[in-house]
């Protein structure tokens, strides 16, 4: 089932108040060719990641059964702290989909 536009404003809400949107720059160390004679670099590697974090289970289920993505629970053991929800898009075609679908209700 696809999402609405209501959905896709719904989420974009979300990810202004408790998402991010990340690029992370991955460095490869440099390499010595199998018969050690020239250093090379394997380069830089690039990914984006769209994350939403809640302590509401409830929210991020409805999220993962609209727009799909991978969920987590983190349960802190300090204090009484309640455990946190996470879900995740990571793959370039998801990250896409989420975003192109978002971009026109997105605010900050």
């Amino acid at each position: 089932m696809e999402p609405t536009a209501t959905d896709w404003a719904y989420l974009a809400g979300i990810i202004d108040g408790e998402g991010s949107v990340m690029l992370h720059q991955r460095v490869r160390n440099r390499r010595k060719r199998p018969d050690n004679q020239y250093p090379f670099r394997t380069g830089n590697a690039y990914q984006c990641f769209v994350t939403i974090s809640n302590t509401d289970e409830r929210m991020i289920d409805w999220i993962q059964d609209t727009f799909g993505g991978c969920s987590r629970c983190y349960r802190r053991r300090e204090g009484n702290r309640k455990p946190q929800h996470q879900i995740a898009w990571q793959a370039n075609d998801e990250v896409r989909w989420i975003l192109g679908g978002t971009r026109p209700y997105l605010l900050t």
